[in-house]
Parts: C-alpha cells; sequence; structure tokens
C-alpha cells in the first residue's frame, strides 16, 4: 500500500514539474524583451512561422501556407492594414476598448492582467503584442495601426457596431446562466426581442464565435447554445422539452446583463441566507463561504439532488457536521435557486404555479346518506338530482 501512495506522489510531482516548465515556457514566449516604438512589419517578423501561420488561419488568408517565413509576414502586412476595421467589427467594448486604449497612449502601455487565452487571441490576429520594456511588462500595437485605430474609435458606425456585438455577447451569456441550455432559434428570438431589433444570424454567429475565443464562456453545437459547465445538454434539454407548459421564466435586459459578468454570483435572498449559515457555523471568511454557496448552487442548476450537495459539503466539513440543521438550510436553499430544468424558475415558484390548479377540497361537510329514513324513488319519478329527467333515464340506469 505504501509503495503505491509513494508511486503516485512520484507520478504527481512528475506532472506538476511538467505543468510548470509548460507555464515558463510560455511566459518567456509572451514577455521576451521588446523595443517600441515599432512597425506592423517588424512584429510580424519577431514571430515564429508558426505564429504567422495562426494569424493567417484566424484571418482566413487561402494559398499561403507553403510561402516562406518573409513572404508570410509581408502578405500578412497588407491583410490587417487594409482589413482593420473588418477585424475589429468583431470585437466588444471590452476588447476594442484595450486596442483603443493602447493606442492612446502612443502605442504602449503597461499590460493589464489577461489570461494566456486572451493574449494568445490577440497575438492571433496580429494586432496587439507583449513584451518586456525597460524592465517591465508592456502591451504594445505597432505604430503604423495606431492612427487607424483612433479614427475608428472616432466612428460612429464602429461604436455602434462595436455596442451591438457586446449586447448580442452578454444576453447570450446571461440567458445562458439562467436557463443552460437554448435553442439556436430561441436565442435569436429573444435577442430580437430583448434589443428591439432584428438579427443577422450570420453576423450574430461569427460575433459569438470570435468572443467565445477570447473568453470560452459558452458551448455552441450545431443547433444549440449551452452554459459552458454544461456537459450533457441533451439531457437538460429533454427536461425543459417535459415541462412544455412551464415557459421560460420571463428574466429583465438588467438582470440577463448583469449576469453575464465574469464569476457573477446571482446573490439573492436564499444564496445571502445560505452564504451567512456556512459564515456563521464554520471556521471560514466570507468570500470562502460565497464560493462554497456558489458552487452548490451550480450542483442545483444542473439538476443534483440533495444527496449530490451534501456530498459535496462532506468535501468541504467534517461528516458530524451534516446534521439535520444543515439539512433544513440544503433544502431551503435548493428550493430557491433557479434550476436549468425548471426554465429558469425556482421549485418554489414552480410549485406556486401548480398550486393555482389544484381544485381545492370542499370546506363545509359532505352530506351523509340517511339510508334508514331514505324514500325510495320509482322508476318514472323525478330524478332526485334535479336534472329535471325521469330517475330511470337518469342516476337509475
Amino acid at each position: 500500500m505504501g509503495e503505491d501512495m509513494e508511486t503516485k506522489k512520484k507520478v504527481l510531482d512528475a506532472l506538476h514539474r511538467l505543468q510548470s516548465d509548460f507555464e515558463k515556457s510560455r511566459d518567456k514566449k509572451l514577455w521576451s524583451p521588446i523595443t517600441v516604438p515599432f512597425t506592423l512589419r517588424d512584429g510580424l517578423n519577431r514571430l515564429t512561422k508558426n505564429d504567422l501561420q495562426e494569424i493567417r488561419r484566424s484571418l482566413r488568408v487561402k494559398k499561403a501556407s507553403s510561402l516562406k517565413k518573409a513572404e508570410l509576414a509581408a502578405l500578412l502586412e497588407d491583410v490587417i492594414l487594409c482589413s482593420l476595421e473588418s477585424i475589429c467589427s468583431k470585437f466588444d467594448s471590452e476588447r476594442f476598448g484595450l486596442l483603443l486604449e493602447v493606442a492612446k497612449r502612443g502605442g504602449y502601455m503597461e499590460a493589464p492582467s489577461l489570461e494566456w487565452e486572451q493574449w494568445k487571441y490577440f497575438r492571433e490576429y496580429g494586432i496587439l503584442y507583449t513584451g518586456v520594456f525597460q524592465g517591465k511588462k508592456i502591451v504594445a500595437v505597432p505604430g503604423d495601426i495606431v492612427e487607424p485605430l483612433l479614427a475608428l474609435g472616432a466612428s460612429g458606425k464602429v461604436k455602434s457596431v462595436i455596442n451591438r456585438n457586446t449586447e448580442w455577447i452578454k444576453l447570450t451569456c446571461g440567458l445562458l446562466f439562467y436557463y443552460g441550455t437554448i435553442s439556436t432559434a430561441q436565442i435569436i428570438a429573444l435577442l430580437e426581442k430583448y434589443t428591439k431589433q432584428p438579427l443577422d444570424a450570420l453576423d450574430f454567429f461569427r460575433v459569438i464565435w470570435d468572443a467565445n475565443r477570447y473568453r470560452n464562456s459558452i458551448t455552441i453545437h450545431v443547433d444549440n447554445f449551452s452554459h459552458v459547465r454544461l456537459d450533457d445538454y441533451k439531457r437538460i434539454k429533454e427536461e425543459q422539452e417535459i415541462r412544455s407548459n412551464l415557459p421560460f421564466y420571463p428574466f429583465t435586459k438588467k438582470q440577463l446583463l448583469q449576469a453575464a459578468e465574469p464569476d457573477f454570483v446571482d446573490r439573492d435572498e436564499s444564496f445571502l441566507e445560505f452564504m451567512s449559515y456556512l459564515f456563521r457555523n464554520f471556521k471560514m471568511t466570507i468570500e470562502e463561504a460565497e464560493i462554497i454557496a456558489s458552487e452548490c448552487a451550480y450542483i442545483v442548476k444542473l439538476d443534483g439532488t440533495v444527496h449530490d450537495v451534501f456530498q459535496y459539503l462532506g468535501l468541504m466539513f467534517h461528516a458530524q457536521d451534516l446534521n439535520q440543521e444543515m439539512l433544513t438550510q440544503v433544502m431551503h436553499f435548493m428550493n430557491h435557486t433557479r434550476q436549468w430544468v425548471l426554465k429558469g424558475h425556482t421549485p418554489y415558484e414552480v410549485f406556486q404555479q401548480e398550486k393555482k390548479f389544484l381544485r381545492p377540497l370542499p370546506e363545509t361537510e359532505l352530506p351523509i346518506a340517511d339510508t334508514k329514513h331514505k324514500k325510495k324513488v320509482g322508476r318514472n319519478d323525478p330524478c332526485p338530482c334535479g336534472s329535471g329527467k325521469k330517475y330511470k333515464k337518469c342516476c337509475g340506469k
């Protein structure tokens, strides 16, 4: 048994070393020395042939895979300069705002905090470069695209497109936060409803696909969109379709835009109560309580059971902490958490709706038949039910 544990530890240590080496190599590529200002050609020439091929694929430049590095760099320079507006027409306010801010500062500034995938995204368009200058990590745009970028930033047409893209992306992410999965037709109809504008499906797909390369927050299927944490979207879809009489919960536009923010947590009353319970009863910070409550909320969104929630909590706490009081808190939290299978409703809301269709029991006492003094009804007598028919034609059949 001891040998097995030792072997596992060695394997894990080796994996950690590989991961660490990979991240160091990746960071070295991002933060190598750079001189500013520089031209677009200078920027492209400092990249590897593989980097240039990535840019070629992102810009969909065809019949150029066999070119030598210098030839490919020259071709990409022309393409980028000629299609800068087209490239930016897929951006939202966050990405375009970063480019514009760098341009306004003369072509470079201290690098903001972004994930590796986001830096990679910009590198694959050949318009934003990273490096170390005078001991600081900086982000820079080539000098020959500074003025064109500033001109695009001042263009009313470009601003309109950027705002439209931002709204599309945020509303899509907000809808998926609350519904989990939505068909393509549904999401287009909902976006048209919330924006009060007709939507070009091709433009929409182009914008969403590009946004997902920058920040992987949704999963795009052939005819469906899903939240990135939803693995089995078909199961959730089937559950939603079973409830065909239950409409999707009518969230406001403001609610959806808020839900689209990275790391958004729906801090409704039940969430805050559950988070407060964790904070008061266990040795943890309020931030730790929020993380645990948020993870429990996702388990519930995914149609998890009380057992699933307790299994997760069992990893966080001792077994004796999972008592009846905890169960009561969890049940209340689950009943007031919005679920994907319930199309954004909480179980409590669904119960309240279904209660309207339940027929209440009579408040008066039901009459008890007096068989002792009951008068016999003749077949040709009027039926005692009050129908007006003869007894033999009505209840006496």
